[in-house]
């Protein structure tokens, strides 16, 4: 009888240690990714942060500082009625409970150096995000799977910014180490004796994010869902450590493969999702496609994807007030046979063809050997 409870506890704390405390395979945090991210696009419009948090910023400003900010010349929605800004608190929400219930949340502080370091480099990815019209979510985690060519022009721009950045890190490593030198800080760590709270407070953070999918049902089904799949994103980047700008930086620092390959497998199990919800009419073949091209998409890009924003969070925030639901758009019969005989078009061709590419060429890439006993950055 001992033996086995002792068994079945062994099991319990083992599957519990594999979901919530060992780190996942980052290929397997891309395939959860890519197929959530199909989810969103069957609800809405695929995955994207840039808009939600201007959205979090811009109504902090006027209830700060009174009226300023609208919404890509419309009213600006409050941030409970946007599906991105939703998306985007839940993500931290699913993103903390991971990190509570694997005992690695702590407060850390970096050297001065690096603070300062992060404070003008989020400055100037909000400013790329406002100018380029999107970011490495819905630029390009997002836009190449809706095989977007704007979107493949858009991740040339992200490449040259990466490599420019990553010749700065090295020239600052070897003429000024000490700017990113210094003491550092941790605070509420867990430890030996310590931490054991973490799991409990874990299980209520989660608890509460699903409460807030759940409330959302009674007002909004497409707020309902991008907060449940956003509590589920964090939750999966936590545990997997998934993270696009590694993807990007990885190839020109230590030339681990993992995230690169991570990324690609999410995208092209996005990609594949994308296009039958297209063909199959549920979405228009167009939607997620930017008309920019070249210079228009790595400087700025146009207003038209902002705007296809603003209509559709003006239509949940009247959903949210009618309590009704988002009618699904209905698929014209005959153009759906015209994308059934034509086939996507030469710029989704394109676009497939490059990322068919680039996939290849990473994939078959000599990446460095990693060492025996390296443990994978937390």
């Amino acid at each position: 009888m001992n033996e086995s409870g002792s068994e079945k506890k062994g099991i319990l704390r083992e599957l519990f240690d594999i979901f919530f405390s060992k780190s996942w395979p980052m290929w397997v945090g891309g395939i959860l990714l890519g197929v959530g991210n199909i989810a969103l696009f069957i609800v809405l419009k695929p995955w994207g942060a840039s808009g939600g948090i201007y959205v979090w910023g811009a109504n902090l400003f006027n209830s700060v500082f009174g009226t300023g900010f609208g919404f890509k010349g419309g009213p600006l929605p409050p941030v409970e009625l946007f599906p991105y800004s939703v998306i985007c608190f839940l993500l931290f929400l699913g993103a903390l409970g991971a990190s509570l219930l694997s005992r690695q949340f702590a407060f850390r502080f970096p050297p001065i150096g690096e603070i300062f370091k992060g404070l003008i480099g989020g400055v100037i990815m909000g400013i790329g995000a406002m100018v380029g019209k999107s970011c490495t979510l819905g630029g390009y985690f997002s836009g190449i799977a809706a095989l977007s060519v704007g979107a493949v022009v858009f991740t040339i721009g992200l490449g040259i910014g990466t490599w420019i950045a990553v010749k700065y890190l090295m020239f600052e490593i070897n003429k000024f180490p000490k700017i990113s030198s210094g003491k550092t800080a941790s605070l509420l760590g867990a430890g030996k004796g310590k931490g054991g709270w973490q799991p409990i407070v874990g299980v209520l953070v989660l608890i509460f994010g699903l409460v807030i999918a759940f409330r959302y049902t009674g007002t909004s089904s497409v707020l309902a869902w991008y907060a449940a799949i956003g509590l589920f994103f964090g939750f999966v980047c936590q545990r997997s450590r998934f993270c696009l700008v590694r993807a990007l930086r990885e190839p020109f620092t230590s030339g681990d493969s993992k995230p690169a390959v991570a990324a690609i497998v999410g995208i092209l199990v996005a990609m594949f999702g994308f296009t039958v919800i297209k063909f199959m009419g549920v979405r228009d073949a167009m939607l997620w496609v930017w008309p920019h091209f070249w210079v228009p998409a790595v400087l700025g890009g146009i207003k038209r994807q902002h705007e296809d924003e603003q209509a559709y969070a003006l239509a949940a925030q009247v959903e949210v007030q009618q309590r009704v639901l988002l009618p699904r758009p209905k698929a014209d019969p005959a153009d759906h046979q015209q994308r059934r005989q034509v086939g996507p078009d030469e710029g989704q061709l394109a676009a497939s063809l490059a990322v068919s590419v680039l996939t290849a060429i990473v994939l078959r890439r000599p990446w460095p050997a990693e060492s025996p006993g390296e443990e994978e950055p937390r």
